[in-house]
């Protein structure tokens, strides 16, 4: 509910589809 596995990995992506900004 708070930290699963595909929660972790899609943000994980997100930020890496941004960039460091």
């Amino acid at each position: 509910a708070s930290v699963h596995p595909p929660a972790r990995a899609a943000r994980r992506n997100a930020i890496r589809r941004a960039g460091p900004a």
